[in-house]
Formats: structure tokens, C-alpha cells, sequence
């Protein structure tokens, strides 16, 4: 068996989840999953970003595609890549700002991302506000830590606006109220955060389609929806049961194949 990593390190957003302050003992879980690998001998590789040449010259008999979810851009970002990045980039590795630097995180995700950039960049140095269009920050943190992950913030200094938007056109910068529809200008920010929904990271799934269509491929994760944790190990233990199951019906099967065709040839 072989698992093949883009990254030089395993874990996906999960690690990166590990970061945020409480979340610690993420990185426990997936230095133990990191080991069971070890144990049942699979074969690891990382810092390898695969295409389906490379999963084909493997001659697979089964694929389980874990490739995770991409962030999603609005329409007016594809001119303004500069200052634009993804919320788990500024959490792994905040950019340092050049003086009095302003950033505003766009959140639609309403979960501990957006907060937990915020204090990345925070502690970085830079002036930072959230906005989401939810009816406040963090809507969707669950109701016994919401209230803490708020105050860090506020403490933090960050400005917390929610139903607004952040609007870009021709006339500058503005903040619009989702409730009034109330347009208010703000200062062109020196960086955006995007803090969004996602979109499965699926392109592969295609690929291999065309390239080994003998090939069972399976999405497991974010790869075939963008969820949570949970959701991602529950379904790649999921395809691994099945996968082991499917494997060895496969081998009995080619086996006794190759027996009558032994004993047929004699």
C-alpha cells in the first residue's frame, strides 16, 4: 500500500487545526496515526504532489482519493492576487506586515478559522477586522466556547462586523450591510483573508477516469465535500474496511483463475 503526500508532512487542515489554542492535542492524534502507518507498513511518501501518470505507473487496484478542498474565490480576488490569501497560509505562516498594516479576514465559514487567523495575524503585528455576512462572528462555534473565542478577539483588538459584506468596484473599498443594505466606505486594506466555504478538491477523480478507467476510485473527506474531521475519518476508515475486503475477494478470485488455468493447461 502507498500513500502519496503533496505536503511534507502529514495531516492535511487537521494539522493546521492543531494550531488554534485548545487544539493542541490534534497533533497527538495525527503523530499517532503517522505511527499506525509505520506499523502495517505502508509505504509513505512526501512532498509528492501526484498526478494520475504518476498514480497509473503504480498499477493500482484501488484508489482512495483523500486531496482535501480549495478555498473559493470571489470574482474580483483573480485581479488582486497580491493581497489576497487563504486563511490556513496566514495561520501556518502569518506574513509580516510593512508598518501600519490593515487586514480584513472575509468569513462565511463562521467556525474557528477566521478567529484563529485573526490572532495569527494579530500577533504579527497587524489591524485586523472580521467580516462575515452570519449574523455574528463565529456564528458556528459551538455555544460552550463561542463566547471565549469572541472575547480572545475582542481583547486582541480585532474588530468583529457581522451581516456585512466587503464589496470591491471601480469607486473603492465598502463594507454593505446584509439587514439595511447601508454601503459604508472603508480604507483600501494592505491584505484580504478569505475565510470561506470550500470546493472539493476533486480534478484528480477526473483524471483518473480517463487514464486507468479499470480502476476503482474512491473520495473520501473533502474530496468529495468539504466537512469536518469527523466526517473525513469516519469515511476513510469507512474505505479502508472496504477496501481490504474488496482486495481480498480480488486475490482469491485471481488465484483460483490462475489454478484452473494451470490445470487446464496441463
Amino acid at each position: 500500500m502507498t500513500l502519496l503526500e503533496a505536503k511534507p508532512e502529514l495531516g492535511g487542515r487537521a494539522r493546521t487545526a492543531g494550531l488554534r489554542r485548545g487544539r493542541e492535542r490534534w497533533r497527538l492524534y495525527l503523530e499517532w496515526l503517522a505511527g499506525e502507518l509505520r506499523s502495517h507498513g505502508v509505504d509513505v511518501r512526501l512532498g509528492q504532489a501526484a498526478d494520475a501518470s504518476d498514480i497509473a505507473a503504480l498499477d493500482p487496484d484501488l484508489v482512495i482519493l483523500a486531496a482535501g478542498s480549495r478555498p473559493r474565490r470571489a470574482e474580483w480576488h483573480d485581479n488582486h492576487d497580491g493581497m489576497v490569501a487563504d486563511a490556513d497560509e496566514v495561520i501556518v505562516s502569518p506574513p509580516q506586515p510593512r508598518g501600519s498594516a490593515s487586514a480584513i479576514i472575509v468569513d462565511q465559514e463562521g467556525g474557528f478559522t477566521a478567529p484563529t487567523a485573526a490572532e495569527s495575524l494579530c500577533h504579527a503585528g497587524w489591524t485586523v477586522q472580521i467580516v462575515t455576512d452570519l449574523p455574528f462572528v463565529a456564528a458556528k462555534v459551538d455555544s460552550t466556547q463561542v463566547w471565549f473565542v469572541r472575547r480572545r478577539l475582542k481583547q486582541a483588538g480585532v474588530t468583529l462586523r457581522g451581516t456585512s459584506e466587503l464589496r470591491h468596484d471601480p469607486g473603492g473599498w465598502a463594507l454593505v450591510d446584509t439587514e439595511s443594505d447601508e454601503i459604508s466606505p472603508v480604507p483600501a486594506p494592505d491584505l484580504i483573508v478569505y475565510a470561506d466555504l470550500r470546493s472539493a478538491r476533486d480534478d484528480l477523480s477526473r483524471a483518473l477516469a480517463e487514464a486507468v478507467p479499470q480502476v476503482p476510485v474512491r473520495r473520501v473527506g473533502d474530496a468529495l465535500a468539504p466537512r469536518g474531521l469527523l466526517d473525513a475519518i469516519t469515511e476513510g476508515a469507512r474505505a479502508g474496511v472496504s477496501a481490504s475486503s474488496s482486495l481480498r475477494s480480488h486475490t482469491l478470485a485471481d488465484s483460483g483463475s490462475r489454478r484452473r488455468q494451470h490445470l487446464e493447461a496441463r
